[in-house]
C-alpha cells in the first residue's frame, strides 16, 4: 500500500512539473506565451508575419509583439493598476527608421476590467516628457458575448491645420 501511494505522489509531482515546464518564468511567476505564424500553401511558416502574446497567470495580456516580416515591427505593453487595464503602450520600429515611434492609449473604459472599451491614442508619444506630438485618437471598441473582438473604430480629432487634418 506504502509503495502504491509513493507511486501516485510520483506521477503526481511529474504531472505538475511537466505543466510548470510549459510555462515561461517571469518575476518568478509562470507566464504563458502563444506564437502565432504564417504559413504558405505547403504549411511551412514564412517571414512575413509572427506574433508572439505573452499573458500574465491571472489570464490578462502582458505583451502583444508583433512582425510583419521585413517591414515593422510592433510591441504592444498592456499596463494594470489594481488588475484593471489602465494604458496600452506601443513601440513601432521600421526597418527604415533610426529610432523607434511610440504611442500611447490611454483606456477610459473596460470591460471586465480588461477589455478596452474606450481610449484615446496619443501617438509619437515622448516617455521622457509625457508628452504627444502626433494625432490623437478616439477609439471604440465592441465585443461579442464571448468578449471576442467583433469591431474597432478609431475617430481622429482634425487640427487647425487643414493640410494636415486632411
Amino acid at each position: 500500500m506504502k509503495s502504491l501511494l509513493v507511486l501516485l505522489n510520483v506521477f503526481f509531482f511529474a504531472g505538475i512539473t511537466y505543466g510548470q515546464n510549459n510555462w515561461k518564468s517571469y518575476n518568478n511567476q509562470p507566464v504563458k506565451q502563444m506564437v502565432n505564424v504564417q504559413t504558405d500553401k505547403k504549411g511551412e511558416p514564412n517571414n512575413n508575419f509572427k506574433q508572439v502574446v505573452d499573458y500574465y497567470p491571472n489570464g490578462y495580456i502582458k505583451t502583444v509583439e508583433t512582425s510583419y516580416g521585413n517591414k515593422l515591427d510592433v510591441t504592444k505593453h498592456y499596463i494594470y493598476e489594481n488588475d484593471e487595464l489602465v494604458s496600452i503602450f506601443e513601440k513601432q520600429m521600421s526597418f527604415t527608421q533610426e529610432k523607434p515611434i511610440y504611442n500611447i492609449e490611454l483606456v477610459e473604459e473596460t470591460k471586465n476590467n480588461y477589455l478596452p472599451l474606450k481610449s484615446e491614442k496619443l501617438e509619437i508619444y515622448d516617455v521622457t516628457s509625457e508628452v504627444a506630438e502626433g494625432d490623437k485618437s478616439t477609439i471604440t471598441y465592441t465585443y461579442d458575448q464571448n468578449d471576442r473582438l467583433k469591431s474597432s473604430f478609431q475617430l481622429y480629432q482634425l487640427t487647425d491645420n487643414l493640410s494636415k487634418g486632411l
